[in-house]
């Protein structure tokens, strides 16, 4: 009996930025996964997560935001143009469960009550603003590339990766189970800390590191990426597994801890 492939699942994770303090530059926020979540334990990551039930609920437009044609999905279809808004929800639902920042508008505030909640699925985000007399910030999150995990893999993701500026007023913090540690950096040093062995990164958050570490303005960290939908390709060689993409040569290079 063939195994059932693997479901897709649709998901979003946010670069979130803030001018380096030199002046010069962008840091992004990252956290290290914690030891026991299934998925990428121990690696450095941007806050994220899956497309959730409820980020389809009172969301069907939200879809329209500041490159949303790189999303990938057809607006002119209802079941795209909800799934569209679900991907950009989720986009901030998890920036907030994650780090705390909620990128929303308006005259109301949110209690750690309110992030509690909305972490434990007691409430939607779209219900959680509109509580609290507030709007999502969608003009303030621009998708800038999109990876879809290969066939093989337990667990596939097609992710959306937004980028968005730290509000002002608001700070990224770590209370959350799903991550050991966070921190705000430059994206060449984390790249370094990849070479160096001392941070694991996994192939797309490399890649989002490598075009932030190119960027000499916050203007240019938003940017998309060049390239089109990235799907890697497992190769077995040798007893071992390969992920293949467009630069996975490099990736592989750059993750080669360096020695005197």
């Amino acid at each position: 009996m063939s195994t059932p492939p693997v479901v897709v699942k649709d998901a979003a994770t946010v670069l979130l930025l803030r001018p380096a303090p030199t002046g010069q530059g962008v840091e992004v926020f990252m956290q290290v996964r914690a030891s026991s979540m299934a998925f990428a334990a121990g690696a450095a990551v941007f806050p994220g997560g899956s497309v959730d039930t409820s980020d389809r609920e009172g969301t069907e437009a939200w879809g329209d935001i500041a490159g949303a044609d790189r999303l990938g999905l057809d607006p002119s279809d209802a079941a795209q143009r909800a799934l569209s808004g679900a991907v950009v929800s989720a986009a901030l639902r998890e920036t907030f469960e994650e780090c705390g920042v909620l990128l929303a508008e308006g005259g109301g505030t949110v209690t750690q009550g309110d992030r509690d909640d909305l972490a434990a699925h007691r409430i939607g985000l779209s219900a959680l603003l509109r509580e609290r007399n507030l709007s999502p910030s969608l003009a303030a999150v621009a998708c800038v590339d999109r990876w879809i995990t290969p066939e093989g893999e337990p667990r596939r993701y097609d992710t959306r990766f937004f980028a968005a500026i730290l509000p002002e007023g608001q700070e990224a913090d770590d209370a959350t189970t799903e991550s050991a540690r966070s921190f705000w950096v430059r994206p060449a040093e984390a790249l370094e800390q990849f070479a160096e062995g001392t941070l694991a990164l996994m192939p797309p958050t490399w890649a989002q590191l490598e075009r932030l570490a190119r960027a000499g303005t916050l203007a240019e960290a938003l940017t998309p990426a060049e390239t089109e939908v990235t799907v890697p390709v497992l190769e077995h060689t040798e007893g071992t597994v390969v992920a293949r993409f467009w630069g996975s040569e490099e990736y592989r290079k750059a993750g080669r801890p360096q020695h005197s």
